[in-house]
């Protein structure tokens, strides 16, 4: 949307613009650009974090069900499966 005012205020024929009106323009929607892209690079990290923690925490919980079940298992489990075989 901002990508597209910008080009048309520059791209009007019928509207001569003068150097200062110009840049007073492109330096604010360079400014609105900027804003753009620091705001979705902090909710693309934000994103990325809790990702991250919600696959370190789903990790844990698997981790743990399989050494509980391990754990638990009855000694005649391992009596019958030797290691190696």
């Amino acid at each position: 949307m901002i990508l597209g005012l910008w080009t048309d205020a520059v791209a009007d024929p019928h509207r001569i613009l003068y150097v200062h009106e110009l840049l007073e323009r492109h330096s604010r929607y360079v400014a609105w650009f900027g804003a753009a892209a620091a705001t979705l690079g902090v909710l693309d990290y934000l994103r990325q974090l809790l990702f991250l923690r919600r696959c370190a925490t789903a990790s844990a919980a698997i981790h743990n069900a399989t050494l509980d079940g391990v754990l638990r298992s009855p000694m005649r489990f391992f009596d019958s499966n030797p290691v190696g075989r």
